[in-house]
This record gives structure tokens, sequence and C-alpha cells, in this order.
């Protein structure tokens, strides 16, 4: 897995953690102290495992109606390597301002969870349109509603439907098919969201600073 082509389970996202504003000025310069930083390596490691109930009923010879329904299990593993890069103080104190509890320069930090649940139903209609022999002709229209609990990663947390039209034909022997869809179109920016959570929760993991 990846975002952006970095890596998300070997390092390649990398954070940095600013000073806290100590005289509450606005500004995590105005002091030597704050000057200070901690870098970051991110490992994540999402595992998703989906089972799929779904059931599809005819209305009419011309209509039929299919309900998915999935059942989702996550987990979620985020590990954080982390060392403070004294830019302001360096030489500065003996022994130095800023460390990790027990003194030391570096420190990893790991927290797992899982969730399970329901995620996003799709709803799926289908009309045929025209039907004669060896052709026809049908549309089709998917609705994803976000019935998946976002927090917990069990959805996007954002409601798509697609426009499809179905299209058949049959020489002899041979049978061809065409599909022609539009995009998902997202009521509001849910896709990707899931990504952005696990770096919001391996920062989360929150490396604590000591001072000395």
């Amino acid at each position: 897995d990846s975002i952006d082509e970095l890596g998300l389970d070997d390092g390649d996202l990398r954070l940095s953690f600013t000073h806290l504003d100590t005289n509450q000025d606005g500004t995590t310069v105005a002091t030597t102290y704050e000057g200070d930083l901690i870098r970051a390596e991110a490992r994540l490691g999402l595992a998703n495992d989906t089972t799929v109930v779904s059931g599809q009923v005819g209305l009419s010879d011309r209509f039929d109606l299919t309900v998915a329904v999935p059942v989702v299990k996550v987990e979620l593993e985020a590990a954080l390597d982390t060392r403070i890069d004294r830019l302001a103080t360096e030489g500065f104190e003996t022994p130095p301002a800023h460390v990790f509890p027990g003194g030391a320069d570096e420190a990893s930090f790991v927290a797992t969870g899982s969730s399970s649940g329901v995620g996003d139903v799709l709803l799926r209609a289908k009309w045929n349109l025209a039907r004669q022999p060896g052709r026809g002709l049908a549309a089709a229209l998917e609705v994803r509603l976000p019935t998946g609990d976002e927090e917990e990663l069990l959805g996007t947390g954002a409601t798509q439907t697609r426009l499809a039209l179905i299209g058949s034909s049959a020489f002899g022997r041979f049978a061809n098919r065409r599909h022609c869809r539009t995009p998902r179109a997202l009521r509001r920016a849910g896709q990707g969201s899931c990504l952005a959570r696990e770096g919001a929760r391996a920062a989360c993991l929150g490396p604590r600073l000591d001072r000395g």
C-alpha cells in the first residue's frame, strides 16, 4: 500500500512534530527551546476482510433489484520510530534540554486496533430497455450508501452513485457484451479518507517529550 508512491509499511512516510508554544505567542520560534523537532518514520499495516451477502429480486420481466451488504473486519497496526532533532538546543545544555522518558534520544511507539461491522451497502437497479432476438440493451443504477462507520474504517463516509449502460449482441455461436459506466460521484470527499485517518492515527500515538 502507498500514498503518492510513498510506502506505508517501510518507513517512507515521514513526519515532523514541532514544540508546544510555551509562551503562548502564536509561534514556535520565539524561544530557544521551541526550535527543536521530533522526526518520525511511520509504518502502517492495514488488513481488510470483507464478506458480502447479496440478494436479487425480479420485480417485473424488465426490472430487477439487487442489495449487497458487506460485513467488514479491519485490523490496523501503526508504528512510529522517532528521534529528537535538536535544531536549536544542541550543545546548549548538559544534560540535553529535551529527552524522551528514560533520557533517550530515540523512541518507538506501536499501537494496534481492530473493528468489524456492516460496511457501505450497495443498491443496484437494472432496467431492460430493449430486448430482441440476439441483442439487448439495459441501464443500471448503483447507489452505495454510507452505512459503514467511517471512524472505524468500515466505510467511506460518502454516498456514491454510478450509472451504467449495458448492451449485448449475439452472432451465431458468439456473444458480445459491452458496458459504458459513469464514474462514481461522491456527495462529499470521502475517497481515500481511510489512508488519511491511518496517518492521523499513527500521529496520535504521540511521542511525548520531557524536559531534562
